[in-house]
């Protein structure tokens, strides 16, 4: 994803699909942008000359490592919590389950 400094949205290509044209200065294509007031992907046909695109920013290797570290974890909490909601909805009932998930207390120390 990249931001368009003159357009204001967050676009990135269509997955699967190539530009029909690129050059050195610009790409024309399938691409889709991000719909903040209805927090969806909305596809278009956009010309994107680069030199409005924002620099690309990098995740750091240290935040790489950790999301890769603790990804299994992060899915097993994020499993528990939705059953926990269908269930109990939004309060504290059933913590005591999310307790159970081998290495959430770790987890919680080093967020």
């Amino acid at each position: 994803w990249r931001y368009h400094k003159q357009q204001r949205i967050w676009l990135a290509r269509w997955p699967g699909v190539r530009p029909e044209e690129k050059t050195a200065s610009f790409e024309r294509g399938l691409y889709q942008y991000f719909d903040l007031a209805n927090w969806k992907r909305i596809p278009g046909w956009f010309r994107l000359d680069y030199c409005h695109l924002a620099e690309k920013t990098g995740v750091p290797e240290d935040l790489k490592t950790l999301y890769t570290k603790y990804s299994g974890l992060l899915q097993n909490i994020n499993s528990a919590c939705s059953k926990l909601i269908a269930l109990h909805g939004f309060n504290a009932k059933g913590s005591e389950v999310l307790n159970e998930i081998e290495g959430i207390k770790y987890m919680s120390c080093i967020m």
